[in-house]
């Protein structure tokens, strides 16, 4: 990939997720404004808190009108290899930055190893934050070592 590529997969996957920040933050008030008070945004999608049984079929036709009255998310489209090749970039220095506060991470796979896998793979890529023991808060170590 040449640099101008690069240069255009980073922005491109800026916006995405700016659109997505923009995407949850609309699905948390259309869910709330039904009454579903214990929905967050967390780790870039939605979180619930537990729901009764019976409850379950209601929040799961409001959860479909709202992503009827939101559309869909801007990650509904796949990402190109380029903009791939900038999330192993940031999973990179994320792997360093996570060794940095004492976790081992493995080495990662070469960048077209790992473009394939994030495009094609049964199991998804090599990601240093899978790595985490159980237990660490996924949100506050991304605000250290962004994703």
């Amino acid at each position: 990939m040449t640099t101008e590529e690069l240069a255009a997969a980073k922005e491109g996957l800026a916006a995405k997720e700016a659109a997505h920040e923009d995407w949850i933050a609309q699905s948390v008030r259309c869910l709330r404004e039904k009454g579903w008070e214990g929905v967050t945004a967390d780790a870039g999608g939605l979180s619930y808190e537990t729901l009764p049984r019976d409850q379950a079929g209601a929040f799961t036709d409001d959860m479909a009108a709202c992503e009827d009255a939101v559309g869909p998310g801007p990650y509904d489209e796949p990402l190109t290899r380029a903009e791939v090749a900038v999330v192993y970039d940031r999973w990179v220095d994320a792997k360093a930055c996570l060794e940095g506060l004492g976790h081992e991470i493995s080495e990662p796979p070469s960048v077209n190893v790992f473009i394939d896998d994030y495009l094609h793979g049964d199991d998804g890529p090599w990601s240093p934050f899978a790595e985490l023991p159980a237990g660490v808060a996924l949100d506050r170590v991304k605000q250290t070592c962004p994703e």
